[in-house]
């Protein structure tokens, strides 16, 4: 074919697969502009195209969004003031109101906060390890580096030491949590180019992306 033959086109894809994180394996994660055209069969929701948004819900939405956006480095997107009737449509105790505010993380992920008040608006976060609970991990170069930064913002707490697996499909990987000062769970991860798992399956880990913006 044309592009086994012209170096610049094999380039432009090598390109094209090496900015969405996926070295030279295949299209997955590619960003819409470079996937192919036309239908796909796939199991799965039919028509899902990609993950819109991940939602936290939060016991202070000016605290949390203020923390994302200067201390993690997030952009806010927007906010909706507080608005009621949602019994029947996110579960809400009668009577309760809820105020959102959409954040964007780096090239991936689009969040939604989410604060509920009035009757049966939650109290306390969950823990790390409580059923439900939700944490945001985010690749970085160095986890050491970044949980030193974390260490030294007020209220943050670092949760246990860093992790390194020597074993299993997650080997080379290292990781560490962080408590943010309103209950949310960062979690810096950096994993190598390459790891145990790639010999199973076909799929890969998104990332490390180009840059955050």
């Amino acid at each position: 074919m044309r592009d086994e033959l012209d170096p610049a086109a094999t380039d432009r894809r090598t390109m094209l697969r090496a900015a969405a994180g996926l070295g030279v394996t295949g299209a997955i994660g590619m960003p819409a502009s470079a996937a192919p055209a036309g239908p796909v069969d796939r199991r799965g929701i039919p028509g899902a195209r990609n993950i819109d948004h991940a939602g936290i819900v939060v016991r202070d939405l000016d605290e949390a969004t203020r923390f994302f956006v200067e201390v993690v480095g997030a952009d806010l997107l927007f906010r909706a003031p507080p608005a009621a009737g949602l019994e029947s449509k996110e579960e809400a105790a009668p009577g309760a109101t809820v105020a959102v505010a959409f954040l964007r993380f780096g090239p991936t992920l689009n969040l939604e906060l989410l604060q509920f008040t009035g009757p049966g608006a939650p109290k306390q976060p969950p823990r790390v390890s409580d059923n439900g609970a939700v944490h945001i991990a985010i690749w970085v170069e160095d986890v050491a580096r970044a949980a030193d930064y974390l260490r030294a913002q007020p209220g943050v707490e670092i949760v246990g030491d860093i992790g390194k697996p020597s074993t299993g499909a997650d080997k080379g990987a290292t990781w560490v949590y962080a408590r943010t000062p309103f209950g949310v769970h960062l979690e810096l991860v950096h994993r190598p180019a390459h790891m145990p798992y790639e010999r199973d399956v076909a799929a890969r880990f998104y990332g490390p992306a180009l840059a955050w913006s």
